[in-house]
C-alpha cells in the first residue's frame, strides 16, 4: 500500500531580535496565505511579547506558533551586541531546535522544511542531522551577505584580522564592491589581534559555510537594486528569491490583514497623537528621526545630536526610546536641555505610517535594512546615522551608489547634524536626492504587485516549499 503523502509543513525560525522577528513574521503570514502549513518558532521570552496572536490565528488558520528557550534567565537583559543572547543562541540552539524538530517528526505532521535565519548555523546543522531540507531567509541586503562570503578569502590574504584600529581602511581585491568595501562594512569584529582571540569570529565563518549549504535563499531585496550581488550569490545558491520590499509586498498581498507591523508595539507603546500632529504640517516639511529598535548612545552624544536637530530649524518628529541612552533617562535628558524647536518627541511611532504621510520629507535613520527598504518603498530620502553591523554598508550605498540619501562621516557634533539636515531638506542636493529616490521607489513598488518579480517570486517560493520532503 502506498504511503500517504506528507503535507508540507514549514518551520520558520528567526534570530530573536525585533529587526529579524518582524520580517520573518511577514514571511510566515505570506506563506500561510499561500496555502502552506507554517509553524512560527520564537523564543519563550519574545513569544510572550508578540501581540494579537489570537487575531493572527483567526486570520491565518494554517499559521501556528511554538516556542523554544533562548537559554537565558527570564530577568537577564537580551542585549544584542556583545551580550549573552548571541552566545547562548550560538552555543545552545542546535540541540534545543533538534528537540523541537524531533517532537514534530514523532507526530502526525512532521516538519518538511526549515526556513532559518542567516544569523545562526545551529538550526541548519540540526535540520541537516534529521534530514530536513533547509532554506535560508536573509532579512538584510545581498551586499552584506556577500561580505560574509568574502571573509575566508580576506583571512587567507591576511587582510583580516587587523589590529591598527583603522575601521575606514579599504578592503582590497574584491571587485564586486567597486572599490567601496571598507573594514567597517564587514560582519563581525575583525579588528581582534588574532582569529583565536575572538571565539565568535569563528562562529561567523561557520555560519557562512552552513548558509552556503542550504537549498535556496529568500532575501528581502529587489533584483535591480542589487543585481551584481544577487548574481554573485547565484554561484552559491541554486535558487534565489528576492521578495523585497517585504512590507510593501505584504500590504500588496494581504492588505490590512498583515499584522507583522504591530510586532514593534509589543516592545514600546506606540504614540497615536503624532499622526494628528503630522496632519497639521505642510507637505514634505518634517524630518522623521528614528534610530530603530536596538541602537543606543551615550548621554553626551544625545545632547549634541539634539542641539543640532533643534538648531536646524526643521520641523521634526523624533522617536527616542526610553532605553536609547545608556543608563536610561532619555526623556529627562531632553527636558533638561529645555529646547523643543519645531518638533515633537515620542517614545515610539508607527514607522511605515509615518513614512507614508504627506508631511514627511526626510528620514534620519540608523540605516537598518528594514528601515532602508521601508524608506525606499515610501519614497522618502534618507539622512544616514549608521552605527554598526549592516548599517555601515547600507549607508555607503544609500549615499554613494544609489544617491537616495546622505552618508554620515565619523563626526557627531551639533554643527554636523544641523548641516546634514539642511542639506537633505533644503537646496538643490536635497532635490536631486528626492528625484533619485522617486525612481527607486517606483521600481520597488512595481515589484510587489501582480506581474512584478517580488510578487511572482513569492508564488515560486510557495510552489518550491510544497515539493520539499525530508530525506529520512
Amino acid at each position: 500500500m502506498a504511503q500517504p503523502q506528507t503535507q508540507a509543513r514549514v518551520l520558520v525560525f528567526p534570530y530573536p531580535t525585533v529587526g529579524h522577528i518582524k520580517p520573518f513574521l511577514s514571511l510566515a503570514e505570506l506563506l500561510a496565505d499561500g496555502g502552506l502549513d507554517v509553524v512560527f518558532l520564537s523564543t519563550e521570552y519574545n513569544h510572550r511579547r508578540i501581540p494579537n496572536l489570537e487575531a493572527l490565528a483567526s486570520r491565518f488558520p494554517t499559521l501556528h506558533f511554538d516556542t523554544i528557550p533562548d537559554g537565558l534567565p527570564i530577568d537577564k537583559p537580551r542585549v544584542i551586541i556583545g551580550g549573552e543572547l548571541y552566545t547562548s543562541m550560538r552555543d545552545g540552539v542546535k540541540q534545543r531546535l533538534r528537540q523541537v524538530l524531533q517532537s514534530y517528526n514523532d507526530g502526525s505532521s512532521p516538519i518538511t522544511c526549515v526556513i532559518c535565519d542567516v544569523m545562526l548555523s545551529g538550526p541548519i546543522e540540526a535540520a541537516e542531522e534529521l534530514g530536513i531540507p533547509v532554506v535560508t531567509f536573509c532579512p538584510y541586503s545581498a551586499r552584506y551577505l556577500c561580505a560574509h562570503f568574502v571573509m575566508p578569502k580576506l583571512i587567507e590574504e591576511g587582510q583580516i584580522p587587523f589590529t591598527d584600529g583603522n575601521l575606514a581602511g579599504e578592503i582590497q581585491g574584491v571587485p564586486l564592491f567597486g572599490g567601496l568595501l571598507r573594514r567597517d562594512h564587514l560582519p563581525g569584529f575583525w579588528f581582534v589581534k588574532s582569529l583565536s582571540d575572538e571565539v565568535w569570529s569563528h562562529a561567523f565563518l561557520n555560519q557562512t559555510l552552513a548558509v552556503g549549504r542550504t537549498s535556496a535563499l529568500i532575501i528581502n531585496t529587489l533584483d535591480e537594486l542589487e543585481a551584481p550581488f544577487l548574481a554573485h550569490l547565484s554561484s552559491t545558491f541554486d535558487k534565489i528569491y528576492p521578495i523585497g520590499p517585504l512590507d510593501a509586498l505584504s500590504k500588496s498581498r494581504l492588505g490590512d490583514s498583515s499584522s507583522s507591523s504591530t510586532v514593534l508595539t509589543a516592545f514600546w507603546k506606540e504614540d497615536q497623537a503624532c499622526m494628528s500632529w503630522l496632519d497639521s504640517q505642510p507637505p514634505k516639511s518634517v524630518i522623521f528621526v528614528s534610530f530603530g529598535s536596538t541602537m543606543r548612545m551615550t548621554a553626551d552624544k544625545l545632547v549634541e545630536f539634539w542641539h543640532g536637530l533643534v538648531n536646524s530649524g526643521t520641523r521634526f518628529l523624533c522617536v527616542l526610546r526610553s532605553d536609547i541612552v545608556e543608563g536610561g533617562g532619555a526623556a529627562d535628558l531632553i527636558k533638561q536641555v529645555g529646547e523643543t524647536g519645531n518638533g515633537i518627541v515620542v517614545e515610539w511611532a508607527a514607522q511605515e505610517k509615518v513614512l507614508a504621510h504627506r508631511a514627511v520629507g526626510g528620514f534620519l535613520t540608523h540605516c537598518g535594512w528594514n528601515s532602508t527598504m521601508e524608506s525606499i518603498a515610501a519614497g522618502v530620502p534618507m539622512m544616514c546615522w549608521q552605527i554598526y553591523g549592516d548599517q555601515m554598508i547600507n549607508a555607503t550605498w544609500i549615499g554613494k551608489v544609489w544617491k537616495i540619501g546622505i552618508e554620515r562621516d565619523d563626526k557627531w557634533d551639533r554643527s554636523t547634524v544641523e548641516k546634514m539636515i539642511k542639506e537633505l531638506m533644503e537646496g538643490e542636493k536635497g532635490a536631486e536626492i528626492q528625484r533619485s529616490m522617486e525612481k527607486f521607489s517606483k521600481l520597488a513598488n512595481d515589484k510587489v504587485v501582480k506581474g512584478g518579480t517580488s510578487f511572482e517570486n513569492l508564488e515560486l517560493i510557495v510552489e518550491y516549499l510544497k515539493k520539499l520532503k525530508p530525506s529520512n
